[in-house]
């Protein structure tokens, strides 16, 4: 019955891709359209094993970039689903400041069309980066945690463990330098009382960006001390 109010609904006020305000099909539950969705840009092969910055050119396989030569990490690798560019910024803007749960079937495309990042995620504990308590309030969700269930409504091997707390409000990252960053998400985080995971899993600390990896970063810092063999990262976006 729900379909086809849906269907008669589009029929009568036919929506538009909220990217270039193309036409959609009736009756399809997604809003950005198929030419928008395939101009992402996905990051399926040839990335840094530590952050997962994609690498250009005729890189075979996945290396360490310059940035993580040098660097100590408490989670063993990152991957993120797409680079940053004007599209992906406008999906990520939507998914945080636009209310974006009507997103998911756009997502779920996404991450139906990159089956390496699909097999990442497999047989895992999905860790939601927290919003402080603030923000949550003034937002209304925590977009990681909305992504997260996603994730785990198509992937039935993965799990969601909502189990970290942000302790203090902290200063928007967008105009900080890396070190600034660093600094200004430490000790930033913590872990609830009597947390219940299962320390044989993959555990994947899960945001909606990765920069400098400083927030991710400090949340394993967290989560280190628990798992420290099987500790990883993921991001819907890189960049």
């Amino acid at each position: 019955m729900k379909s086809v109010f849906n269907y008669c609904l589009d029929f009568i006020y036919p929506r538009s891709c909220q990217i270039c305000d193309a036409p959609m099909l009736c009756h399809s539950n997604r809003h950005h359209c198929d030419e928008c969705l395939n101009g992402f840009h996905t990051i399926n092969e040839s990335f840094c094993k530590v952050c997962g910055r994609p690498f250009h050119g005729n890189t075979i396989e996945s290396a360490v970039c310059s940035e993580c030569e040098a660097g100590k990490f408490s989670y063993r690798g990152a991957r993120s689903l797409f680079l940053m560019r004007s599209l992906e910024r406008e999906f990520i803007h939507q998914l945080k400041y636009k209310k974006g749960s009507y997103l998911k079937e756009d997502f779920l495309k996404l991450l139906r069309s990159n089956l390496s990042f699909y097999d990442y995620l497999e047989e895992s504990t999905l860790i939601p980066v927290p919003l402080f308590r603030s923000s949550y309030k003034e937002r209304g969700y925590n977009q990681s945690l909305l992504v997260c269930k996603w994730i785990s409504e198509e992937i039935s091997s993965c799990e969601v463990a909502d189990v970290l707390i942000r302790t203090r409000k902290t200063q928007t990252q967008t105009k900080l330098n890396r070190s600034e960053r660093i600094r200004n998400v430490k000790n930033a985080f913590a872990i609830v009382d009597n947390f219940v995971l299962d320390f044989d899993r993959k555990w994947i600390v899960f945001d909606d960006v990765f920069t400098t990896g400083a927030t991710v970063g400090s949340c394993c810092d967290i989560l280190q001390k628990y798992n420290n063999n099987n500790l990883y990262v993921a991001t819907l976006g890189h960049g």
